[in-house]
C-alpha cells in the first residue's frame, strides 16, 4: 500500500497542523540561512542552531517556470501535454529568504504579496508513495495567517 513522505524530513517539523519549515542560525554571527548548513556561510563559524522560521513571508521576487523541469528530481506532470507552468518564488520569511514553488495561476503572483508555507503531496516517488514537499501559498486579503 503506498505510503506518504515529505521529500527532505531534515527541513520542517512536518507532519502537523501548525509544520515549519526549520532553518540554521549561526551562534556567532546570527545569520539565519535556508536549509540549515554544517557551517555558517558568513562567518565560517562551526556552530549552527536549528530554528523555526516564520510560516509567513511576502513575495520578494518570482518567475514563471515555462517547461517540465529535469525528472528526478521534478515529481510533477513531465510532458508537454499534461506539465502546467508554476511560479517559483524567493519569499522573504523575515531573517531569511526562501525560494520555493507558490500554488495557484501563476499569472496573479506578483512581488510584495502575502504567502503562507503550506506542505501539498507535489508528485509520487517510484514506487507510487506519495510525495509530500513545501510550496507557498497566497493569503487572500481578510483571511488569517
Amino acid at each position: 500500500m503506498p505510503d506518504t513522505r515529505f521529500i527532505d524530513p531534515s527541513i520542517a517539523t512536518w507532519p502537523g497542523e501548525a509544520a515549519r519549515l526549520l532553518g540554521g542560525r549561526c551562534d556567532g554571527c546570527a545569520v539565519v540561512t535556508f536549509p540549515a548548513p554544517k557551517g555558517c556561510p558568513a562567518c565560517g563559524g562551526g556552530d549552527v542552531s536549528q530554528v523555526e522560521l516564520d510560516p509567513v513571508g511576502t513575495v520578494w521576487t518570482y518567475t514563471v517556470q515555462g517547461f517540465p523541469p529535469p525528472a528526478p528530481p521534478y515529481l510533477g506532470p513531465a510532458s508537454p501535454d499534461t506539465f502546467r507552468p508554476f511560479a517559483v518564488a524567493y519569499v522573504d520569511l523575515g531573517s531569511v529568504l526562501v525560494e520555493g514553488p507558490v500554488l495557484g495561476d501563476p499569472s496573479s503572483v506578483r512581488i510584495d504579496d502575502p504567502v503562507r508555507v503550506v506542505f501539498p503531496v507535489l508528485g509520487q516517488d517510484q514506487d507510487g508513495n506519495d510525495v509530500v514537499a513545501f510550496a507557498f501559498e497566497p493569503i487572500e486579503e481578510g483571511s488569517h495567517a
